[in-house]
């Protein structure tokens, strides 16, 4: 049996003392054989259709408590350490993903992606909670009116993460909240069907509604875009209440005028408003958490990611690279989806990342890094985004650590499989069940890699410049430190799904590119390859900048003609590389005097192409790499 996540949220409290006694045999808080806390949930709201009957309580570990500020104090006394654990939790609900977990032969179920929230002056002990769904304008990008016909005429309304997709765990009243605040219950339903579109619900009769009276709101607990609501309020006072409420008039369904062309147009333009919205969003965070970036460079990161196997940050120590791809992680609201794995200069093969099939003691063991187990659940979790940062990845030879990941990332998405160890030890080794012999990479993984370059650090070699976005950022002047304000809010955002972060691609396949751009790029091809024929650019390349290109953000500060330079320098100016008796005729010549550039092949060509950009970034680039040229006699 594999491991498996639900992905609806469930409430629950931490357990009476006795009750678990009783129950287990253990007690509710304990210190585990690695000398870490565990304890005890007991769920208190409604369970999934196929939530174990046999399971009475779920397990949890105290570093799921700390992004809520609990700390384990490890030389306090162990009783002294139990007591923080439950004095922390008295007062609070825990809300949290059930994850079935199987270790050596045992199956264990594991409270995940923990939040707490304060119980209220109501809750008793014998609280039992609902789960109702809420949609809103703000969630769904959908108006009441539309929201409402849809609903009437059995459409999809949208998604909602909170909530269980599976057959039988259909809600039985739906919530909307407008632009105000106040909500409206809606129901009963009986059935549901999810697909792309997100849910349709079939109601047992007509659809009534009523409002969502304050006082219920009172004793209730919302949490995202979920209502958890006392069995007495649902089946008491709503489903009276909604058995006098008003039906909807099915209302006709409006004719839809539009041409397929305005209809794709329209779906064009809310997805391009979504991805608009984002980029707001990742820019104020990168202001608050006391960053400071050219705006350019935070839309070509941006694109470099979501169209990219892998993107390198490169620069000088001290630059915020790290910072940039926590903030990014941080505006997708991943939590712990986020992932990084510093390199260590000691790695010299993949199974210092991935671990290694030890046959001596017949087990898989797994890198020190987690890489792996994050995999695992990436895999298990496919409507998950998950993103993994790579900090100081040439601390190490890339090619010698990350070399099974160069070959699986340039494979089609569906077709990357990471394999662990071979088949036939799957049954012989005893967490087999746990660690499978392959692991498959889906697009819900997003890899990023922080490098600095200096004399402590390796170079990369063609093979990763291939398959990398290899970005520079610039660091801004001095004098913008005084605009800088740290915020450092503690605002908790909802995760980003893997569809909403999918909507921001476009995943067309034809070429984009226009024959200029075309031309352009097979005149530089010819004069590498003149001056050496192992170089130039190749088809993979071509299709990369195709896709970063109408990938771009129409919205954003970043035009084509600037991105098309910044291109040029991540895909191909990085490979030039090598002496002066090589490349001085292609590069041109660094005059010591001026300090000017002349006789460069490469920047006569892009005069002969003014109207695709003015190449700014790679005027500059081939300055400096004349420079050094001229003054090292190679360029690196």
């Amino acid at each position: 049996m594999q491991d498996k996540t639900w992905n609806m949220n469930l409430v629950g409290v931490l357990p009476n003392e006795v009750e678990v006694l009783e129950d287990n045999g253990k007690n509710t808080i304990f210190l585990n054989k690695q000398n870490s806390i565990q304890f005890y949930i007991k769920v208190i709201s409604e369970k999934p259709y196929n939530y174990p009957d046999s399971l009475p309580y779920v397990t949890c570990f105290t570093d799921e408590l700390e992004p809520w500020g609990f700390r384990d104090d490890v030389l306090a006394t162990e009783q002294e350490r139990l007591d923080r654990v439950r004095s922390f939790l008295h007062d609070n609900l825990l809300i949290f993903k059930l994850r079935h977990k199987v270790r050596d032969f045992k199956e264990y179920y594991v409270a995940s992606d923990i939040h707490l929230m304060a119980k209220l002056p109501s809750f008793n002990s014998q609280l039992k909670l609902f789960t109702i769904p809420i949609f809103s304008e703000a969630a769904n990008k959908i108006t009441n009116e539309e929201f409402l016909t849809r609903l009437q005429h059995r459409k999809y309304v949208g998604t909602n993460e909170q909530i269980s997709k599976e057959e039988f765990d259909t809600p039985t009243f739906i919530l909307w909240e407008d632009e105000g605040g106040e909500m409206t219950v809606l129901g009963e339903f009986d059935n549901h069907t999810y697909a792309h579109g997100g849910f349709r619900f079939l109601p047992i009769d007509v659809i009534r509604h009523i409002p969502f009276k304050e006082k219920w709101q009172d004793e209730s607990y919302k949490h995202r875009q979920v209502m958890f609501v006392p069995e007495n309020i649902i089946y008491g006072d709503i489903d009276v209440s909604l058995q006098n409420g008003d039906p909807f008039d099915i209302a006709e369904e409006p004719a839809d005028t539009k041409s397929e062309a305005e209809q794709q147009e329209s779906s064009m333009k809310k997805e391009l408003d979504r991805e608009a919205s984002f980029m707001k969003d990742f820019i104020e965070v990168t202001r608050d958490e006391g960053l400071f970036y050219h705006e350019k460079d935070l839309y070509n990161f941006h694109t470099a990611v979501k169209t990219g196997s892998l993107v390198i940050l490169a620069g000088m120590s001290g630059t915020g690279k790290s910072k940039l791809v926590q903030a990014y992680a941080k505006t997708l609201g991943l939590g712990n989806q986020y992932s990084l794995i510093p390199v260590r200069p000691s790695w010299t093969d993949d199974s210092d990342l991935i671990g290694y099939a030890d046959t001596l003691n017949m087990v898989y063991r797994p890198g020190d890094s987690g890489l792996v187990n994050t995999l695992i659940k990436a895999e298990n979790e496919p409507d998950k985004l998950f993103l993994i940062c790579f900090d100081e990845m040439n601390l190490a030879r890339v090619e010698h650590y990350f070399s099974q990941f160069l070959s699986v990332l340039e494979m089609d998405e569906g077709k990357r499989v990471l394999r662990l160890y071979n088949d036939e030890l799957t049954n012989r080794f005893y967490n087999g069940s746990q660690y499978k012999p392959t692991l498959t990479i889906g697009d819900n993984v997003v890899f990023v890699g922080t490098v600095n370059i200096d004399e402590s650090t390796h170079h990369f070699s063609d093979k990763v410049l291939d398959r990398a976005n290899l970005i520079s950022l610039s660091v801004l002047p001095f004098n913008y430190l005084f605009d800088i304000e740290e915020k450092k809010r503690n605002d908790k955002r909802d995760p980003v799904s893997k569809d909403i972060y999918n909507s921001f691609k476009n995943q067309q396949r034809p070429l984009a590119l226009t024959e200029r751009e075309v031309d352009f790029l097979w005149a530089i091809h010819e004069e590498i390859q003149i001056a050496k024929q192992s170089m130039g650019i190749g088809p993979r390349i071509i299709r990369q900048i195709d896709r970063y290109l109408k990938n771009l953000p129409i919205q954003g500060s970043l035009s084509r003609k600037e991105a098309f330079d910044l291109q040029l320098v991540q895909r191909i100016w990085t490979k030039l590389r090598g002496p002066e008796e090589l490349l001085s005729e292609l590069v041109g010549e660094y005059r010591l005097d001026d300090k000017q550039l002349e006789h460069s092949k490469l920047l006569e060509i892009v005069s002969d192409f003014p109207d695709l950009s003015d190449f700014t970034v790679t005027k500059r680039v081939m300055l400096e790499k004349a420079k050094e040229l001229r003054l090292n006699g190679y360029t690196i």
